[in-house]
C-alpha cells in the first residue's frame, strides 16, 4: 500500500509475501502524502521494509508525512526468506554413453536451478554437489537430477582441466555430446530475497509507535538493524527530517542489531536535523550476531538532538552497546541533549564507543555534550569508565524471571526494583510488554483476516 494520500486508516488487515530481488519492497510505504495515518492491528510482512515513510523526495514542496500512529501491529519476515529462493538440485547422476564427440578424459558436472524472481531479475540456487565421471573413450555423458519445484530452467556447468562451460536446459536432464557451451564461473551462492529492516523513517514527524512486535531481521541487503531512523533526501528535499517520535512499549526481537539513528543526510544532500526522538519502555531481546549483524543495541550519528533512551530492557550479545559516530577525527559531529537513563543491558566488550576513541567516558565526553547518563545497568562493565550513578553487576542472566521464556521481569528482591531516576523499576514496563509476547509467541503468521482500508 502506497500511503500517498490524506487521512488514511489501515486496520485489521493481513499483508504478506511482499518480496523481490534487487530492490526495496514494502507492505506499507508513504512519501508524498501529508497524513494523518492510523495503522493498527495488522499483520505486515515484507522483505525490504515492512513499513517505511520517506525514501523518495515528495513531489509536493514542503511535504513531510505526519500524524502517524503505528499501534498493535505484528511486523515480521518469514525465516524461510533467509534461505536461497530455489532449492539446490539433488541426486545428480552422470552416465557414460557412446556416439558423441566428447574426448576421453575426466569431467565434473554441477547443476544450478533458476527461475524469474520479479522486476526482470533471475534467481539461482546453490550449485549441486559435484558429479564426477571419466570417459574411457570418445563418447558422451548423460546427466539426470531431481527436478526443483518452481524452477523454470537449469544451468549445467562442466569443469574440464579447469575450464568451466555451461549449458541452459528446461528439463531435469542433459546430454553432453561435446558441443561447446558458454564460458562462465560457477555461482558461489544462491539468490535470496532482498531483506533490509522492519521499520524505517527517512522523513516523518509527529509519530506514535507503540505496542508492536517487530521480529526477524538479518544481514542481507543491509547490516541487520531492525529499526532505521535515518534522515535521507534524494537531493531535492531540503526540508526532510524526522521529528517528534514516541517509540514505546514495543518488542524488538530476533535481529542482527537494534536501532540506527542518523540526524542529517550527507552534506551534498542537505536536510533538517532530526530532533525529539523518545525511545522508552521497550524490550529488545535476541539482538544477536547469529543474525549476521553486529549484535549492538544503538548506533547514533549525524548530530540528532534531544534523543531520549529511557527504561528499555536490552538483551544483546555484541561487543558494543552504543556506537557513536559522525564528523572526522579532528571535528566530531556532536549529539547534543542525549539522555540515556534507567536501562537494563549487558555492557559487552566496549559498551559505549566511537571510532578512534576510548570506550566509555572517552566517547561520552567527545560525542555527547551535557549528557544525562544515569541509573543504567551495564552488566559486566567497569564503573571507572562511566559517569557516576550507574550499575555494573556482572550476573545479567540471573536478574530476570526467565530469559528462555522472554520473561524479563525483575526477580523479587532485585536491587533494581524502584531504582530509577523516577522511582520506577529499571528497564521496560513488563506489565505492558508481556501481553504482546503472549499474543505473538512465535514467528508463525496468524490466519488471514482479509483486507479493509478506510479512506476519508
Amino acid at each position: 500500500i502506497a500511503l500517498n494520500a490524506r487521512d488514511v486508516t489501515i486496520t485489521n488487515s493481513t499483508i504478506r509475501d511482499i518480496k523481490t530481488v534487487g530492490q526495496d519492497t514494502q507492505a506499507i510505504g508513504g512519501w508524498n502524502g501529508p497524513g494523518p495515518y492510523l495503522i493498527e492491528n495488522n499483520y505486515l510482512e515484507a522483505a525490504g521494509e515492512n513499513v517505511m515513510f520517506g525514501g523518495s523526495d515528495p513531489a509536493i514542496p514542503g511535504l513531510i508525512p505526519a500524524g502517524i500512529t503505528l499501534r498493535g501491529n505484528y511486523l515480521t519476515k518469514p525465516l524461510g526468506w533467509r534461505d536461497p529462493i530455489l532449492a539446490t538440485p539433488g541426486h545428480v547422476a552422470a552416465t557414460v554413453g557412446v556416439g558423441g564427440g566428447l574426448p576421453a578424459t575426466a569431467y565434473t558436472y554441477q547443476v544450478v536451478a533458476r527461475r524469474p524472481s520479479g522486476q526482470g531479475s533471475v534467481a539461482q540456487s546453490l550449485p549441486s554437489a559435484p558429479a564426477a565421471v571419466s570417459l574411457p573413450a570418445t563418447g558422451q555423458v548423460k546427466l539426470t537430477w531431481t527436478p526443483v519445484p518452481t524452477a523454470t530452467e537449469y544451468r549445467v556447468y562442466r569443469n574440464m582441466f579447469g575450464i568451466v562451460e555451461y549449458w541452459t536446459v528446461t528439463e531435469a536432464t542433459f546430454t553432453d555430446a561435446g558441443v561447446d557451451g558458454l564460458r562462465g564461473a560457477l555461482p558461489t551462492k544462491g539468490t535470496v530475497w532482498s531483506v533490509k529492516n522492519l521499520f524505517e523513517l527517512k522523513s516523518a514527524r509527529d509519530l506514535v509507535i507503540e505496542q508492536n512486535v517487530f521480529e526477524n531481521c538479518w544481514l542481507e541487503s543491509q547490516v541487520g538493524f531492525a529499526i532505521q531512523l535515518t534522515v535521507r533526501s534524494g537531493g531535492a528535499c531540503t526540508w526532510c527530517t524526522i521529528q517528534n517520535l514516541e517509540f514505546r512499549n514495543n518488542v524488538v526481537r530476533h535481529a542482527g542489531a537494534g536501532i540506527n539513528i542518523l540526524g542529517l543526510d550527507e552534506p551534498e544532500r542537505p536536510t533538517v536535523r532530526a530532533a525529539n526522538l523518545n525511545i522508552h519502555d521497550n524490550l529488545f531481546y535476541d539482538i544477536h550476531t547469529r543474525w549476521g549483524g553486529a549484535g549492538l543495541f544503538l548506533q547514533v550519528g549525524g548530530a540528532p538532538t534531544n534523543v531520549v533512551v529511557d527504561h528499555n530492557t536490552i538483551d544483546h550479545n555484541g561487543g558494543l552497546l552504543i556506537s557513536a559516530y559522525g564528523g572526522t577525527a579532528t571535528a566530531r559531529q556532536q549529539i547534543p541533549a542525549f539522555t540515556y537513563t534507567n536501562n537494563l543491558s549487558r555492557h559487552g566488550t566496549y559498551g559505549v564507543m566511537g571510532p578512534g576513541l576510548a570506550f566509555g567516558m572517552g566517547t561520552i565526553t567527545t560525542y555527547f555534550p551535557n549528557v544525562n547518563f544515569r541509573r543504567n545497568l551495564l552488566s559486566g562493565g567497569d564503573a571507572k569508565n562511566y559517569p557516576a550513578d550507574n550499575f555494573f553487576q556482572p550476573d545479567f542472566n540471573t536478574i530476570f524471571a526467565s530469559i528462555p521464556d522472554a520473561d524479563y521481569r525483575l526477580r523479587p528482591g532485585s536491587p533494581f526494583h524502584l531504582a530509577g531516576t523516577d522511582n520506577r523499576d529499571l528497564g521496560a514496563d513488563m506489565g505492558a510488554i508481556l501481553p504482546l509476547i503472549a499474543e505473538v509467541p512465535s514467528a508463525a503468521p496468524p490466519p488471514p483476516q482479509g483486507l479493509r482500508i478506510q479512506l476519508r
